[in-house]
């Protein structure tokens, strides 16, 4: 601004140079809050990887069934393939959780 520019300024009142600090100092905060939440979420995130890293699913993978001899080489086959599934989402699981220490 030029020297005249800040006179009249002065003559009217109005400070020469606004005062952003509590602006500054408001933002910080609000960044800070959110790095906190967003901290927070990652954590909860995390657990929950965690927990089915080390249980799968959650599900009962061998069932009890009932089944005449001719379907039980079927009834295999579909109990490994959900163990297979259950093992892939424990893995993908561990895998994401690879860079924790």
């Amino acid at each position: 601004m030029s020297l005249h520019h800040d006179r009249l300024r002065a003559q009217h009142g109005y400070p020469l140079h606004q005062d952003r600090t509590e602006d500054l100092e408001t933002g910080i905060a609000a960044a800070v809050r959110e790095i906190d939440e967003l901290r927070n979420e990652n954590e909860r995130l995390r657990e929950a990887l965690r927990a089915i890293a080390r249980h799968g699913t959650a599900h009962d993978l061998y069932p009890t069934r009932l089944v005449d001899p001719d379907t039980n080489v079927n009834e295999r086959w579909w109990l490994r393939y959900i163990a297979e599934m259950d093992l892939a989402v424990r893995n993908a699981a561990a895998h994401a959780l690879d860079g924790e220490s």
